[in-house]
């Protein structure tokens, strides 16, 4: 699923999908299996609008989709969803949906950038988007990607070398930099 990343196009979800809470709208969810664990995923016209992982038993980020879309048609099918992902994994420009503000779609451009198995900084990040004042912000916006692992925000850690937070858990993180930097 990594190799791919570099090619990744996040396109911004069109503004008119989000009004009225997102009614008209076909969303299919479904959980999948990655080399990370289970993920909570879901797709708008076949293509990867959200992807969490599990903490417990809470998905962060999850219940604010679900409210954002709170008018869409939501279908859960666990096999289309696996069949979605194993599709996504196999292109080798996959693009998926973001909802951001401009300066946070940036951010998690500028993370697409960072190779498999490399970190950055905050501060790093801040000064690849022309803000170097920013670290604050960059942190925020990468807690607020819903495409785990796709939008590596996993790569961004702190100036001193610790790794920051994670939405989805610092274990995660770890083990996510661990596999990406040995392979095991």
């Amino acid at each position: 699923m990594g190799s791919v990343m570099s090619h990744l196009e996040l396109i911004a979800l069109p503004k008119a999908h989000l009004q009225n809470q997102g009614s008209q709208l076909d969303i299919l969810t479904g959980e999948i299996e990655t080399e990370f664990g289970v993920a909570r995923s879901a797709w708008l016209q076949d293509r990867l609008l959200f992807m969490g992982f599990y903490e417990a038993d809470v998905v962060s980020g999850w219940d604010d989709l679900t409210k954002r879309f709170a008018n869409a048609n939501w279908h859960t099918a666990h096999e289309s969803a696996v069949k979605l992902y194993k599709n996504l994994c196999h292109q080798s420009s996959p693009s998926l949906w973001v909802m951001g503000t401009e300066f946070q779609i940036q951010v998690w451009q500028a993370i697409c950038q960072v190779p498999k198995g490399v970190t950055v900084s905050y501060s790093q990040i801040a000064l690849s988007v022309n803000n170097p004042k920013a670290v604050r912000a960059v942190g925020s916006a990468l807690g607020a990607n819903n495409l785990a692992y796709w939008v590596p925000c996993h790569r961004a850690i702190r100036g001193d070398g610790t790794l920051g937070g994670y939405r989805w858990g610092l274990s995660l993180k770890a083990k996510m930099l661990s596999v990406e930097t040995t392979g095991l």
